[in-house]
């Protein structure tokens, strides 16, 4: 989260927010910033203008497999899940201590049929298509949500939408308890969720980053000289596979029609309201 007297951004991983907060930080030194942390209700609530980035799950998908390629054991997350079995890991026992119960037996169900060291060998390459591929089909298995996030799994999320769409629900819509404690529970129940409770007032696309971002800027006036945006650099976002890779050639036509079923909600919505004009 980077918090000015007039803006927040919200940072959420893996869809440029390195970049983004570089360039905030050049252009507004020495205010608030504390990485991928959550704006509060005050803060929500403040009258500032809230924006977020927003990224294609397609792309998002490969870079947060590409990291895991790169980074290993110091990305944690879904790397450290997929690769070592942590009963008592990424529970979220404070947002629901039952369903914390219910997503460790889950967890000791699927003990005897998970392969480690498998799931290990699905991040030797960060070249190789095929692991991609074999690495999202777990990943978008509802079968395997109770290893990737405790909280996703007994929301009941899982079975309606994809982890992608989960981290937006996370950081960019509010009453998070109505999910964490399963009151959503059909497609048409996520479909009012959604429309009521994002309170993003707007996204920069990913895809147009540094274009975006300046148009922000200067739409909003939010520098006394527009004229410091021509200085900004357009910096590679990371190290994870970004606009230097066809992320779309990782992809078979069955695996871009999964995505696209499972983050269809959150997808339609980012699109209709934000990114339609």
């Amino acid at each position: 989260m980077f918090l000015t007297d007039d803006f927040c951004y919200v940072d959420m991983p893996k869809t440029g927010t390195v970049a983004v907060n570089n360039w905030l930080k050049e252009l507004f030194p020495d205010r608030y910033f504390k990485h991928h942390e959550k704006p509060n209700a005050d803060i929500v609530n403040s009258g500032r203008l809230l924006f977020g980035t927003y990224r294609d799950p397609h792309s998002f998908y490969l870079s947060l497999w590409t990291y895991g390629c790169t980074k290993r054991e110091r990305t944690g997350g879904v790397y450290s899940n997929l690769t070592s079995f942590r009963l008592f890991k990424s529970l979220a026992y404070s947002k629901n201590k039952l369903g914390a119960i219910r997503a460790i037996v889950s967890k000791l169900r699927l003990r005897r049929s998970l392969d480690i060291e498998y799931h290990k060998r699905l991040y030797a390459d960060k070249n190789d298509p095929e692991l991609f591929r074999q690495w999202l089909r777990i990943v978008l298995d509802p079968k395997y949500a109770c290893l990737l996030s405790g909280s996703y799994y007994y929301s009941g999320i899982h079975k309606l939408t994809g982890l992608y769409s989960w981290y937006m629900l996370t950081f960019y819509f509010k009453d998070l308890g109505v999910l964490t404690q399963g009151k959503v529970r059909s497609e048409k129940e996520l479909l009012q969720f959604v429309a009521a409770n994002c309170y993003i007032d707007e996204f920069i696309d990913q895809q147009n980053l540094f274009e975006s971002f300046q148009n922000l800027m200067r739409e909003h006036q939010f520098l006394k000289n527009n004229a410091v945006l021509d200085r900004l650099e357009d910096r590679p976002m990371n190290s994870s596979k970004s606009g230097q890779v066809d992320h779309m050639s990782f992809y078979t036509d069955e695996l871009v029609k999964l995505v696209e079923s499972r983050e269809s909600v959150i997808v339609q919505l980012i699109n209709n309201r934000y990114l339609s004009e």
